[in-house]
């Protein structure tokens, strides 16, 4: 019977086999070497590898993980005390990446004109364990910055000593420098790594050429009953109401009342007279209802909405008011005190 002889089939087999393992050892060797590289230039995946990501020490690593913002050489380093050394580059976000690193709140700081962030980890070089983020955002001017510091402010916040616009929680520092608006944000409420923070948060200030001032603006608001730190600035869109740019308001306290009184600059008296118009129209569209209550003040209209009694008047070119007030009389009683500050400014 033919066939192939079984010294040939021997030797086939013998060279399959020789082959399978070197195919086998490649393989091996390639996966090995792909394993090295990623170890050696991918610090994230490194971090990851020995469990040090997010919240973990980064031990002596000089770059963490990446946030997926823009690197850049030029960082905080300057501004940050010796106790401190950074464990980061600084990393930029423009208006198309804000939500990658922000989430949840991109919105409000580009409705507030954003135009560029950037943030880096800093950790004490006594425990890496202990660290904390610098985020400069660049809002474009002092106006936008102090909208979303005012439209942001905590309810456990503390006054601090740094600028006339900044404020301190259990763990974590927020304050205004001129177009900047400034969080430091730690992972732990620790002593000393707070006040490393606000240290350098007043070398930063000191870096500015001129010293931060209070917006002129704020003044327009009586101090009687005026609740302290309670500015806020909408730039767009206030109250839901698309037309309102630019509009400052105040909580103040009346007989252990709350209400809200607000203004905004128009550019003269018949505009601020039609725009009023159009607010009460839109209020009065969205349900509220007209109010008659005795004012010294015939022109003030006062109307029942969803958040309490609104009132709205015109002083030259200033549409001002009040909202949310318990009762007309709070509301009244606001509107008169502040349209008669508001004379000071014709």
């Amino acid at each position: 019977m033919g066939g192939v002889p079984k010294s040939q089939r021997n030797r086939a087999g013998t060279v399959e086999t020789a082959i399978g393992l070197i195919i086998l050892v490649l393989l091996v060797t390639v996966a090995v070497w792909v394993l090295t590289v990623q170890n050696k230039f991918n610090p994230a995946g490194k971090a990851l590898l020995q469990g040090e990501f997010y919240g973990q020490s980064w031990a002596d690593s000089e770059t963490p993980p990446s946030d997926g913002g823009a690197a850049d050489a030029k960082g905080f380093e300057q501004i940050a005390p010796d106790n401190l050394k950074p464990i980061g580059v600084v990393e930029q976000f423009g208006p198309d990446t804000l939500s990658d690193k922000i989430d949840g709140k991109a919105e409000l700081y580009l409705a507030c004109g954003f135009e560029n962030l950037r943030c880096q980890r800093f950790a004490l070089r006594t425990d890496p364990n202990k660290w904390m983020e610098w985020f400069e955002y660049d809002m474009g001017d002092q106006y936008n910055a102090f909208a979303v510091y005012s439209l942001q402010r905590r309810e456990s916040a503390v006054p601090l000593d740094v600028v006339p616009y900044a404020y301190r929680t259990k763990n974590a520092i927020f304050y205004v420098a001129g177009k900047y608006y400034i969080e430091a944000v730690a992972a732990e409420p620790d002593p000393t790594l707070i006040e490393a923070m606000i240290e350098m948060a007043k070398t930063h200030v000191a870096t500015f050429p001129e010293t931060p001032e209070e917006l002129p603006e704020l003044k327009w608001f009586p101090s009687d009953g005026l609740i302290p730190h309670s500015h806020t600035l909408q730039v767009t869109g206030a109250f839901g109401f698309e037309k309102f740019g630019r509009v400052f308001s105040a909580r103040y306290n009346i007989e252990g009342r709350e209400a809200r009184a607000f203004i905004t600059q128009c550019d003269n008296a018949s505009s601020a007279s039609n725009l009023a118009a159009e607010y009460c129209k839109f209020l009065l569209d969205n349900g509220g209802q007209p109010i008659s209550y005795p004012s010294p003040m015939p022109e003030l209209k006062i109307i029942q909405s969803y958040d309490g009694v609104t009132a709205v008047f015109v002083q030259g070119r200033f549409l001002a008011g009040v909202q949310g007030a318990e009762s007309p009389e709070i509301a009244v009683r606001l509107a008169t005190q502040l349209k008669s500050h508001l004379t000071k400014w014709p």
